[in-house]
């Protein structure tokens, strides 16, 4: 075999990914012949290569766009800073699992999402905790939980946990340190890899003692309008 330089590159009779981002009707134009294959559509909508809804009603059914692992942001808190009481600084009144419960179900049913106590198991969620030793000499420990987590809407495959004080004690028992990271950035950093199929929330409790319930209504809330923006429901 006899290897000689190509002068000119041929035209590839595939569009190129220039193409596609240069237009983005590109991928609506799909041969007649795919258009009653409901295996290719469903291929090129894996693919995030066809995202068309008359098309994905080939073969006389919709076909559902697979579902992928994500996990939500964290919400920032509503309410800022601490409560006060006649000046001071008043203790901070922790919400309790049942009360964050109640609280996260009524707002997601508003949004047509049913949480069912505790359905979805996560295996290896990974807690990187600081170390420092008596010589001063920092380190970093791995410690893996297996977390049950506290609410699931199985026909959505959309679940949620909570961050109570009790989660947070657990931990602690286990040797888990949070350095400057936050208890609910520890378990959402925690549980980015290797989770099932679904969209997951944390939520947490900031630890005012006037407004924590709203709070978490609001992030609820704000849970549901990126599901809204990420086309999940």
């Amino acid at each position: 075999m006899t290897l000689k330089p190509v002068k000119q590159p041929v035209r590839p009779a595939y569009p190129t990914r220039e193409m596609a981002d240069a237009d983005s009707e590109i991928f609506r134009r799909v041969p007649a012949r795919w258009q009653t294959n409901a295996a290719v559509l469903a291929a090129l909508a894996g693919l995030g290569l066809l995202a068309v809804p008359e098309l994905l009603t080939a073969a006389g059914g919709k076909i559902e766009s697979p579902i992928v692992a994500r996990v939500a942001p964290l919400f920032p808190p509503s309410v800022n800073g601490r409560a006060t009481l006649a000046g001071k600084f008043a203790m901070p009144k922790f919400l309790t699992e049942e009360e964050a419960r109640v609280i996260i179900t009524e707002e997601a049913a508003k949004a047509g999402i049913s949480f069912t106590p505790e359905a979805q198991v996560i295996n290896d969620v990974t807690f990187t905790s600081p170390k420092i030793d008596a010589d001063g000499k920092e380190s970093v420990t791995m410690t893996k939980l297996t977390t049950t987590l506290d609410g699931t809407d199985i026909k959505r495959h959309i679940a949620y946990e909570f961050i109570s004080q009790e989660d947070v004690n657990g931990w602690e028992k286990q040797g888990i340190t949070r350095g400057a990271q936050s208890p609910a950035e520890m378990f959402r950093d925690g549980i980015t890899q290797g989770i099932p199929a679904g969209t997951y929330a944390v939520f947490y409790d900031p630890a005012h003692n006037i407004g924590a319930g709203e709070d978490l209504r609001q992030q609820v809330r704000d849970f549901i309008a990126w599901l809204k923006a990420e086309k999940v429901i």
